[in-house]
């Protein structure tokens, strides 16, 4: 059986242009297939909403290393590596949207896949799922949370 594990990150300060909240980064020689996944906001809450989107890209960018928890705590760590905070944006790939909403930041977006439906990374290196926000008027943080098998 897989193991099944959590990864979550933020970035501090949302804008017109698009930035990167959270990746999930593949290595080469392991599949990976996200679950579930949820965007939320922090902050001074307002009538105001985000574009949340969740691509596939191939070029990783420069962030914050955060490290995958099991959700058992007997299993191994995590092969796939995730980034937050991202500095440099990645290379997302054009018209590979899986997700893309407009969420009101006073409300948590959650979505749950069902059994064999998973988002699904191929066993190469720098593929990577990129849950990303942009907002013309929203200013604060934003946080994303994937759960994902390997």
């Amino acid at each position: 059986m897989a193991g099944t594990y959590v990864t979550s990150g933020a970035m501090t300060a949302i804008t017109s242009g698009v930035k990167t909240i959270l990746t999930l980064e593949s290595v080469a020689g392991r599949r990976s297939g996200t679950f579930y996944f949820s965007v939320s906001c922090g902050g001074t809450m307002a009538d105001q909403v985000i574009l949340a989107t969740l691509k596939r890209g191939t070029v990783t960018g420069t962030g914050t290393a955060v490290v995958p928890a099991p959700t058992d705590p007997a299993d191994p760590a995590a092969v796939m590596t995730s980034k937050e905070q991202m500095t440099v944006e990645g290379t997302l790939t054009a018209a590979t949207e899986m997700w893309e909403q407009d969420v009101h930041i006073r409300a948590l977006a959650q979505i749950h896949l069902q059994p064999n439906r998973e988002l699904v990374l191929p066993a190469t290196a720098a593929a990577a799922l990129a849950m990303s926000a942009s907002s013309s008027n929203y200013t604060g943080i934003a946080r994303a949370t994937l759960h994902f098998y390997e």
